[in-house]
C-alpha cells in the first residue's frame, strides 16, 4: 500500500508562472482579448493604411475650409496637402473654432503615424524586447530546440496551461520561430551546449530545462552543461532530454537516478535528470487507450510499417499479454511492411525476448496482398481472428495511406475491429480525419496523434517515471476501493497529490542504492517476483520501509503540517474521521522517528513494509526491474533497454 493511504498534501506544487504567479492549468486573464488581438492581426495593416487615408483626406477638407474661411484667397491646393501632411506630425491650428473635420484629422493622423513607427521599431528590436524579460522569470521552462514537432508542441502545451517558456535555437531560419514570437516567447539565437547560452535564458532558476533537439549526443551534453550551472539544483528542478536511440537512453538515465543522492539527505530539494523516448511514451499512450484484448484465449493484432514506435508497440503489447494473460501461450503478431522479413529481424535482434513471448505472421503492406490475403487470413479457422489492427510508419501519408486500405477490407469482413492510425503531426491530416469521424464518416478508424499526446506538460512535471507514479496511485487506490473508501482516479486528483507519487516514484532508485540495489532495464520478464532479504541480520524491507517513512515525513515537514496526539473517539469509525479531519488542516499524529513509529503505530509502519514489497512488482509494470549492485547486469535472456 502507498503511503499516499496515510496522508496527502494539501498543497499545490506546480511552478508559478514567471512574473504572473499564474500557475499552469489557470486561464490567462486576458484570453478574450488575446483572442480578439489575433483575429484582427491578419488586417492590421489595412486598418492602418484605411485610417491614415481617412485622416489624410478629412485634413484636406478641415484646412481648406479653416483657411478659406479665415483668409479668403488662401485656396492653394499645393498649400492645402502640405498642411493636411503636417498633421501626421501633430500640427494644430492655434484658433478656437476649426473645421469638425480638421478635429478628426488632427487626432487620428498622430495616432496612425505614432502606430506605424511603434510597428517598424518593434519588428526590428522584438526580440531584444522580449530577451529583456528573462532576467525577470523565475520558475520558467527552458526549450532547447525547437525542430519541426517535438519543441514546438511542447510550447504549445505550456502556453495553453500559462506556463511561460524560453526557447534557445540554434537555426536561425527555423520558421517556428516565428510561432514563438507570435506568443510572445523570448527566443535566444544560439548553442544551449554552451554554458553561457543557458545562463542568458535563465536555466539556472528553471523549473524545467528541455533538451528536445534532433541529436542525442548534443542532448546530452546539453544536460551535462546544465548540472554544471551555479545554482541550478534549486527545489524541484528538472532536466529531461529527448533520446532517440534507447540503449542511449538507458546508458545515461540509469545512473543518474542514485548519483545525486545521498542516503539520509533532503533528495526532494536536488535536481533531477531524466532521458526520454517519445516512442515508447506514444506507444504506452495508444495501448492505454486501445488497449489488446487479455479476456480471451489468445489475442492477435496486426502491426503495420515497424518503425520505432510500432516496435515499441509490439513490446508493450507483448508485456501486457504476459502479465495479464496466459504465460504459456504466446501473444499472436501479424506484422504487416514492405520488407517484413526484413523488419522483423531487426525487431527481434532489438527484444531478444519476443522471440519466446510472440508468435510472429508476416505479409506485404501492398494494395494486393491486403485485398487478397488479408481476408482469408483473417476468417482462417486455425488462426484467432484480428482483434485490433494498428498502423505506425516514419510517414504519416504511407500510414494513412495503409490505414485506408485496412478500414475498407476489414470493415468489410468485421466492422467491429478498430484500426488505430498513429500520426506523428499534431495538425494536418489528424484534423482531416477527425472532422470527417465527426461527420459519421470513417467509422472504425481511430485517430491517435502521438507527439500531441506524448509531449505533454505531464512528462515535464513526472518525467519517464511518471507511469511508475501513475502505478503507485493506482496501488494505493485498489486498497481504497476494498476499503470502500473513496479513490478518484489519476486523471481527477489535484497536482499536489500527483506530485507526492511522482515524488515518491522518483525516490525509489535512491533508496534502492542504499541496500546495493539498482534500477535496470527490464530483462527478467519474471522480475515482478524479486523479494527484498528480511533476515535478521540484514534486514532490506526494514531498511527500506524507514527510508520510505523518512522521505514522507520530510515531505509533509516541508509543507508545513504539524504533529497533534492521536485524536481519541468512541470507536474506530470515529477516530478515521478525527484524522480525516486533521488532514484537511495539515496535521498529523505520525510525524515521529521510526523507532517511535514501530513502538506507538506499528500498523502504520507495516503500510511502509507493503510499499517497500511492491517495488518489484512496480518497476516492472513501467519495464524496469531491481538488480543487485549498481552495475546494470541481468538475466540475458533479453537484452532490452529500457523504457525512457
Amino acid at each position: 500500500m502507498s503511503l499516499l493511504a496515510r496522508l496527502l498534501p494539501a498543497h499545490n506544487t506546480l511552478p508559478s508562472n514567471g512574473l504572473t504567479g499564474r500557475t499552469p492549468g489557470q486561464r490567462p486573464i486576458g484570453k478574450a482579448w488575446r483572442s480578439f488581438v489575433y483575429q484582427v492581426s491578419p488586417y492590421r495593416w489595412w486598418i492602418a493604411a484605411v485610417a491614415g487615408i481617412a485622416a489624410f483626406v478629412f485634413g484636406c477638407i478641415g484646412w481648406w475650409r479653416f483657411k478659406c474661411e479665415a483668409h479668403p484667397a488662401a485656396g492653394d491646393p499645393a498649400f492645402i496637402v502640405f498642411w493636411s501632411l503636417k498633421d501626421f506630425l501633430a500640427n494644430s491650428p492655434s484658433d478656437q473654432v476649426i473645421p469638425w473635420q480638421l478635429n478628426v484629422a488632427r487626432f487620428l493622423a498622430p495616432l496612425v503615424a505614432g502606430w506605424a513607427g511603434y510597428s517598424a521599431l518593434a519588428s526590428l528590436f522584438r526580440d531584444r524586447v522580449q530577451q529583456m524579460r528573462i532576467p525577470l522569470l523565475r520558475r520558467h521552462v527552458v526549450i532547447c530546440g525547437l525542430g519541426k514537432y517535438v519543441g514546438t508542441i511542447f510550447l504549445r502545451h505550456l502556453h495553453e496551461n500559462g506556463i511561460r517558456a524560453v526557447v534557445i535555437e540554434q537555426n536561425v531560419t527555423n520558421p517556428n520561430i516565428q510561432l514563438c514570437r507570435g506568443l510572445g516567447v523570448p527566443v535566444i539565437i544560439g548553442d544551449a551546449q554552451r554554458q553561457k547560452t543557458l545562463q542568458d535564458a535563465g536555466a539556472h532558476r528553471a523549473w524545467r530545462v528541455l533538451a528536445v533537439t534532433d541529436d542525442d549526443a548534443v542532448n546530452t551534453q546539453i544536460v551535462a552543461t546544465w548540472r554544471k550551472l551555479p545554482g541550478h539544483g534549486s527545489r524541484r528542478a528538472g532536466c529531461l532530454a529527448r533520446i532517440s536511440d534507447p540503449e542511449f537512453s538507458s546508458l545515461f538515465r540509469l545512473p543518474d537516478v542514485h548519483s545525486e543522492h545521498e542516503p539520509d539527505a533532503h533528495r526532494r530539494d536536488k535536481s533531477w535528470v531524466d532521458f526520454f523516448n517519445i516512442d515508447e511514451i506514444g506507444a504506452r499512450l495508444i495501448l492505454k487507450k486501445f488497449p489488446i484484448v487479455t479476456d480471451c484465449a489468445r489475442p492477435h493484432i496486426l502491426v503495420a510499417h515497424l518503425d520505432p514506435l510500432g516496435v515499441w508497440l509490439v513490446w508493450h503489447a507483448a508485456r501486457t499479454w504476459y502479465d495479464k494473460g496466459d504465460k504459456k501461450t504466446p501473444l499472436l503478431v501479424t506484422v504487416m511492411d514492405q520488407d517484413p522479413a526484413k523488419s522483423l529481424e531487426a525487431l527481434k535482434g532489438q527484444h531478444p525476448a519476443l522471440k519466446k513471448h510472440c508468435e510472429f505472421k508476416q505479409f506485404h503492406a501492398t494494395a494486393e496482398h491486403i485485398r487478397e490475403q488479408l481476408p482469408e487470413y483473417h476468417l482462417d479457422p486455425a488462426t484467432p481472428p484480428i482483434s485490433c489492427a494498428y498502423v505506425t510508419a516514419y510517414q504519416d501519408r504511407q500510414a494513412l495511406d495503409t490505414a485506408l486500405k485496412l478500414h475498407h477490407e476489414l470493415g468489410r469482413l468485421d466492422p467491429s475491429v478498430p484500426v488505430v492510425l498513429a500520426l506523428s503531426r499534431p495538425q494536418g491530416v489528424a484534423d482531416l480525419l477527425a472532422d470527417a469521424k465527426k461527420a459519421g464518416a470513417l467509422a472504425g478508424l481511430e485517430v491517435f496523434p502521438t507527439m500531441q499526446h506524448a509531449c505533454s506538460v505531464e512528462l515535464l512535471q513526472g518525467g519517464s517515471l511518471e507511469p511508475l507514479a501513475e502505478e503507485i496511485h493506482e496501488q494505493w487506490r485498489t486498497e481504497q476501493l476494498k476499503d470502500d473508501k473513496p479513490a478518484p482516479p489519476w486523471d481527477e486528483l489535484d497536482d499536489s497529490r500527483k506530485e507526492s507519487s511522482r515524488a515518491q516514484a522518483r525516490d525509489i532508485g535512491a533508496k534502492l542504492a542504499s541496500i546495493g540495489c539498482a534500477i535496470a532495464p527490464l530483462r527478467d520478464w519474471d522480475a515482478k517476483e524479486f523479494e527484498f532479504d528480511e533476515d535478521e541480520d540484514n534486514d532490506e524491507v526494514e531498511e527500506l520501509a524507514k527510508k520510505e517513512h523518512q522521505r514522507w515525513w520530510d515531505e509533509r515537514r516541508d509543507d508545513d503540517w504539524v504533529l497533534i496526539p492521536m485524536p481519541v473517539g468512541k470507536d474506530d469509525k470515529e477516530v478515521k474521521r478525527l484524522l480525516e479531519e486533521a488532514k484537511l488542516r495539515k496535521e498529523s499524529p505520525y510525524l515521529i522517528p521510526w523507532e517511535d513509529l514501530l513502538d506507538q503505530y506499528p500498523e502504520i509502519a507495516e503500510w511502509d513494509r507493503v510499499f517497500v514489497r511492491e517495488i518489484p512488482e512496480l518497476l516492472a509494470s513501467v519495464g524496469l526491474q531491481v538488480v543487485r549492485g549498481h552495475t546494470q547486469t541481468a538475466a540475458p535472456s533479453d537484452q532490452q533497454a529500457v523504457p525512457a
